[in-house]
């Protein structure tokens, strides 16, 4: 490469036909070099599966070149409706994101610092949390070692691999944060990594936030919980209903930026209402509380921005303080009304016997969820809250629901935690729409493994991105 670089400016300075042979000779040697270098490589990757998965799977990633983030990107210009921004280096490129991603955010009345416990609160509350150093030694042991760090830069693998010697120190640590009711600066700073949803890649507005937290900061109290045992249960609910000849309408809600809008003081008020008092509920006003993002493209960072509202995405914590934000929804409906709530995915859902039940299901959305929206300052999203009726009859009652003046959409099918349900409770849309995904996935191999010779690693590769989701 160095005697063509050299040929090259020869070539351009002196211009005679034998300089201009030459170059052109090295020229052709050094690609048929680097295409049998590339095609020995890829020939090989598939060694990479037992040494080194992790090269594979990022060899693979950049390949596919299917997460990149364009060299150029916009935004809408709020002071110039109809124009968009621009933003064309690494370093306006993560201030774009990082400005746009905080924009979601609310600033309500700041009531945190005035905060106090009530001293009121029930015996049966919890005033603070003792751990052990088994406890922390156990929660070390099961990292997984593949997960990315934070902004301290402590990987998981070493906190993994030095959990004996770490835990002493690390339950002294929590220890003290407990007890003070202050987490650390450090815990409260989020990497965001833009992840691309759908659209123009090179629209701000296509990409939501993953959130890149401290892994010591993951505080969690509840592991192992799914939606399958939500689900299990509202579908054997309406199922009895279609087997009776019954009618049931799902009101499938959608709670605009949910996580991030989240009101501080009032999660603190129903901390407290929950069962959290004392030094414990200091501590959520304390973890809440300052908390920075940056985002980091291309090799650049941005400027860290406050965070003023909204549960930390990328914690275990997040999910958990949401469910008990939005634990009280139910009893804003009338109670023959159900009311399915897994984190973000609210529904209600009713059997509709005649045409009163259906007028109880339309107060219940027009005036118990708009009560619970303006006093929690959460707002659906009219345009994606749809209406799904499930019934085997060939009339079914069609009834209007509306919310906030805004007629709701019926939908053919509706995917419900990551299952599609549809209006007779068959499998049709869920078939398609698995193999619709799997041929994708087919189709992305085959694009992306072109050169790689090794049927054993295409074979892994199939099984581990195609076949897991057909089981």
């Amino acid at each position: 490469i160095r005697k063509k670089a050299t040929a090259r400016k020869k070539f351009l300075h002196k211009g005679t036909d034998y300089l201009k042979e030459k170059f052109s000779r090295l020229r052709s040697e050094v690609k048929k070099v680097i295409q049998e270098s590339r095609e020995s490589f890829f020939a090989s990757l598939g060694s990479f599966l037992k040494v080194n998965p992790n090269r594979f799977w990022s060899v693979l990633k950049f390949n596919s070149s299917s997460g990149n983030i364009p060299n150029s990107v916009s935004r809408f210009d709020n002071n110039n409706p109809g124009s968009r921004l621009q933003a064309n280096t690494p370093s306006d490129i993560a201030t774009m994101f990082n400005e746009y991603f905080q924009s979601v955010y609310t600033c309500f009345e700041d009531l945190s610092p005035s905060f106090q416990p009530d001293s009121s609160s029930p015996l049966s509350s919890i005033s603070s949390i003792d751990l052990s150093v088994e406890e922390v030694f156990q929660a070390l042991q099961n990292l997984d070692p593949s997960k990315a760090h934070g902004p301290d830069g402590f990987p998981s693998r070493i906190l993994k691999e030095c959990a004996f010697q770490l835990a002493p120190s690390l339950h002294h640590l929590f220890t003290k944060s407990l007890h003070l009711s202050q987490v650390p600066a450090e815990w409260k700073l989020a990497n965001i990594v833009p992840l691309h949803k759908k659209g123009q890649k090179d629209h701000v507005e296509n990409y939501r936030p993953i959130s890149l937290l401290s892994i010591i900061s993951k505080y969690g109290f509840v592991n192992g919980k799914s939606s399958t045992a939500q689900l299990l249960s509202i579908l054997n609910i309406i199922g009895k209903n279609l087997d009776m000849g019954l009618q049931t309408d799902v009101v499938f809600m959608d709670i605009a930026k949910a996580f991030d809008t989240v009101d501080h003081s009032k999660l603190l008020q129903k901390l407290q209402e929950f069962v959290f008092s004392g030094s414990l509920l200091l501590w959520f006003k304390n973890y809440l509380s300052g908390r920075f993002q940056r985002v980091t493209v291309h090799g650049a960072t941005s400027t860290t921005l406050s965070i003023t509202s909204g549960v930390p995405q990328g914690s275990l914590l997040g999910p958990f303080l949401f469910s008990v934000y939005i634990n009280d929804l139910p009893s804003y409906v009338s109670s023959s009304t159900g009311v399915g709530l897994f984190a973000v995915d609210t529904k209600l859902y009713r059997c509709i016997k005649n045409p009163s039940d259906a007028l109880v299901l339309q107060q219940d959305i027009r005036q118990g969820l708009r009560c619970w929206s303006n006093e929690n300052h959460l707002h659906f999203n009219q345009s994606k809250c749809k209406v799904l009726s499930i019934t085997r009859k060939t009339s079914p009652l069609v009834s209007p629901y509306s919310l906030a003046g805004d007629l709701l959409s019926f939908s053919d099918a509706e995917v419900d935690l990551g299952i599609t349900i549809s209006p007779k409770l068959t499998w049709i849309h869920q078939v398609s729409k698995v193999k619709s995904k799997a041929n994708k996935l087919l189709e992305l191999i085959r694009r992306s493994t072109l050169e790689m010779t090794d049927i054993k690693a295409r074979n892994y590769l199939y099984l581990q991105l195609v076949r897991s989701n057909l089981a």
